[in-house]
């Protein structure tokens, strides 16, 4: 039915990073029931010596996370070839573009998030899988509402349904659910904690712009072409809504560093395919390393050697040494 795309790296971005994407991913996988809902975390650009963020906190992600991630690593390597001279840790467009191309090919819809976040039915008695099945075609939106830190740091990750529950009851009486426009071709200001369309619709357009090396209009640019496609953004607020654990204290804040450029990527876009991109984008010309965590491996198994030969693909793996000459990760299927 749904396969949703977030990227992440095995690093301390903004501060508590474990404890908001872990909770974010528990939340994340607890609606999604049809059997081949998925999320599919692009682990972009961790150094090779460190295992993915999943598997370093494979521990603390609930079995419904465990059995719906899939991990699809890209490596320093793999960055490079793309960003040599940028000083950007993370291309976007790029690290979703490679979790859109390696998507289960059954799902029909495509969401779009990030890695803190939880998306909360507006009825209790609601299911996501029977609103995805009869919504029409189109690119959705969502007003973003602001979860203090003084909040989701005090929450059990473990338990995601009660600190949805809690949401629900809470979050509007302490006045949180606060709708902020944006401006076209988005609805709702920061629009990309949710970009929710047709997986089809995706592959028509060739994803997201990978010429956007630079911070900033990923989501503005996508939702522009996506109306030039026929799909004008439309609002979801009636039976979603999407809460952001915010994270200010871990200066999240891109003051005074280079962004694309507004004219280019928004105002001045006539076409739904960026230049050049028709076919290579997404890495495809790569086969990644794909990783699962179903269960969770015992500490000893991580002393395993690599296969020969080849990354093993599926599977649980196991953190292996690094050889001698080279620090780098490599995981090792576990029998």
């Amino acid at each position: 039915m749904i396969s949703v795309i977030v990227y992440g790296r095995n690093d301390s971005h903004s501060g508590n990073l474990a404890k908001r994407a872990v909770l974010s991913l528990n939340c994340l996988a607890e609606p999604l029931t049809a059997p081949d809902d998925e999320i599919v975390f692009v682990d972009y650009n961790t150094p090779d010596a460190l295992p993915t963020f999943v598997e370093a906190n494979a521990d603390i992600l609930t079995p419904r996370a465990r059995e719906r991630l899939r991990v699809v690593r890209v490596r320093e390597s793999e960055h490079r070839r793309l960003a040599a001279h940028r000083a950007v840790p993370v291309v976007e467009p790029v690290a979703r573009n490679v979790g859109l191309r390696r998507s289960n090919p059954g799902n029909r819809w495509i969401l779009n998030t990030n890695t803190d976040v939880a998306v909360l039915l507006r009825r209790p008695d609601a299911a996501l899988a029977e609103l995805l099945a009869g919504l029409p075609d189109g690119l959705y939106h969502l007003p973003r509402f602001e979860v203090p830190e003084a909040i989701w740091e005090l929450a059990d990750r473990t338990r995601p349904g009660a600190f949805l529950a809690e949401l629900a009851e809470h979050g509007a009486a302490l006045g949180l659910d606060t709708v902020v426009h944006g401006y076209a071709p988005a609805i709702f200001d920061y629009a990309g904690d949710f970009q929710l369309a047709p997986r089809r619709a995706l592959f028509d357009i060739a994803g997201f712009d990978e010429r956007m090396l630079l911070r900033g209009h990923c989501d503005p640019n996508l939702a522009a072409r996506l109306a030039i496609a026929g799909f004008p953004a439309r609002s979801l607020a009636e039976h979603l809504s999407v809460w952001h654990f915010s994270h200010h204290r871990g200066g999240a804040g891109g003051g005074g560093r280079p962004q694309n450029s507004e004219q280019v990527f928004i105002e001045d876009v006539t076409e739904t395919v960026p230049p050049g991109q028709e076919d290579a984008w997404g890495l495809a010309d790569l086969e990644l390393e794909e990783i699962r965590v179903e269960a969770v491996a015992p500490p000893w198994r991580r002393l395993a050697a690599p296969t020969a030969g080849s990354v093993p693909r599926g599977g649980v793996y196991a953190c292996p040494l690094p050889p001698r000459d080279a620090l780098t990760y490599r995981p090792a299927e576990v029998a």
